[in-house]
């Protein structure tokens, strides 16, 4: 019996379902949300496994517009690296490209200048742009050409700055802020930068969602800080360090602005910390991040009787407090946080400072602090057993042994230290319903995931446990 040579099934697909297996293959673009893992190149391979693949992949520009440059990536040659980018370019074939150099400091000077030639060369296709550029850059014609850059299809820009130091820079200009935006992009909603990057304005458009602020010297000043809380589409706010010089005196005088679209808001700048509570109404804010800040230093407002004003962000669910010290046992610290956030139902404390963090002074004040809690996760505390006791009396005071109603993770260490030390009590814990097994990292990038826009914006779940973060 003769027998015949068929091809494989997978060959009379349809070039439209090979497009979509391939777009699949690839992995999602580490712009999108959930993206923890950068891509690794896959669309190379496959336009290498036959002629059918081959034809297929090149024909399909979608699949080359992904251009990321990365140390965690294979490394190529830096000869190599030119053609690479021209070939990506050249097979997107006009398409909108998501770029990200993250590793130009891999590379010698001239290819870094070629490859940014290559990408202002094709600014009209720029789709979501993060650039880490090293700061020479900074003091050559180039920036300003990639501020300048008319990109009508932008809508994420991201620039960082590496190997800068305090004192080799000083700005030619004092910070200010233009309501007009100068990209020639329409469409930008993203917004992410070191005020190095630009040192004369914040870029505001009626269009953006989401800005990050990162400061790296000098101050913006308080006129800047309130036009960007009036961007009516305003949705995410992150003010990372000194970026602001004191907003605002606070004084009972003074008029709230209305962020009526804010639903994230992330702070690890003083003086911008301690007066929102006087300046900011955001009816949609639902999670609030504070980091490296001390909560003796916030004003709050007071009602005629003398108590600070309840429920200042009443949407607020989600509330993250990292590295934030307070003296326990007094009132003016976290007693009125947790009073002028009363809605919050998910906290999480992590602390380089158990003996001032500010989980000590809910479980001093138990009874009252966020009565509306249904999960607390701790990381990185104290774990002697007095510590256990209380974080026992307080479930059982907030919950009680038949309404396990409220949820508490613990980080690794504490978790490990009990069990070893305290297997009795340990047992007590595990058996009264209260725990939850997830990590307190994890378990908060679970409840605050949908908030996080692509990006740098979009932080990995182990990014509480790193000392650089903000």
């Amino acid at each position: 019996m003769e027998l015949t040579t068929t091809h494989p099934h997978i060959f009379e697909l349809p070039t439209e379902i090979f497009y979509i297996i391939f777009w699949y293959a690839c992995g999602p673009s580490p712009f999108e949300n959930g993206a923890e893992h950068l891509p690794a190149y896959t669309e190379v391979p496959i336009s290498h496994v036959c002629r059918r693949w081959r034809s297929t992949s090149l024909n399909y520009p979608k699949l080359w517009t992904t251009i990321i440059y990365d140390e965690r990536l294979p490394k190529m040659r830096r000869h190599q690296v030119i053609d690479h980018l021209k070939t990506y370019i050249r097979r997107a074939a006009g398409h909108p490209l998501d770029v990200r150099f993250a590793s130009l400091q891999l590379y010698d000077q001239d290819n870094m200048y070629l490859m940014l030639e290559l990408l202002l060369e094709n600014s009209t296709t720029w789709h979501r742009i993060s650039l880490t550029l090293p700061f020479y850059i900074f003091k050559t014609k180039l920036i300003n050409r990639l501020l300048d850059a008319h990109a009508p299809l932008l809508e994420s820009y991201e620039i960082e700055v590496c190997g800068y130091h305090p004192n080799s820079y000083t700005p030619s200009s004092p910070p200010s802020i233009t309501p007009i935006l100068s990209l020639g992009s329409p469409r930008l909603t993203h917004l992410s930068f070191q005020t190095l990057v630009f040192p004369s304005s914040i870029l505001c458009s009626p269009y953006l969602t989401t800005i990050h602020i990162d400061a790296l010297k000098y101050t913006y000043t308080r006129t800047a800080f309130f036009a960007i809380l009036r961007l009516p589409s305003l949705t995410n706010l992150s003010v990372a360090r000194m970026v602001f010089s004191d907003p605002v005196s606070l004084t009972s005088g003074i008029e709230p602005i209305i962020a009526r679209e804010l639903v994230q808001f992330r702070c690890s700048a003083v003086t911008v910390a301690r007066c929102i509570w006087y300046i900011l109404r955001a009816p949609k804010l639902d999670v609030l991040v504070l980091k490296g800040i001390h909560i003796n230093s916030f004003s709050f407002p007071l009602e005629e009787s003398g108590e600070v004003v309840a429920n200042i962000f009443p949407s607020v669910r989600t509330m993250v407090i990292l590295d934030c010290e307070v003296q326990c046992g007094k009132r003016t610290n976290a007693r009125d946080l947790a009073n002028a956030t009363r809605s919050v139902t998910n906290l999480l404390v992590s602390s380089a400072y158990p003996s001032k963090s500010i989980f000590s002074s809910i479980l001093y004040y138990h009874k009252q602090l966020w009565p509306n809690l249904e999960f607390v996760a701790l990381n990185s505390f104290e774990t002697h057993g007095l510590f256990r006791s209380q974080i026992m009396d307080f479930l059982n005071s907030r919950s009680g042994l038949l309404d396990p109603r409220l949820k508490m993770a613990l980080s690794e260490d504490v978790a490990s230290v009990w069990k070893d030390e305290d297997p009795i009590s340990w047992s007590t814990f595990l058996e009264s319903g209260h725990y939850n097994q997830a990590s307190p990292a994890r378990a908060i990038a679970d409840i605050a995931r949908s908030f996080n826009p692509g990006g740098i914006f979009h932080q990995p779940p182990d990014y509480l446990d790193d000392p650089h973060y903000y």
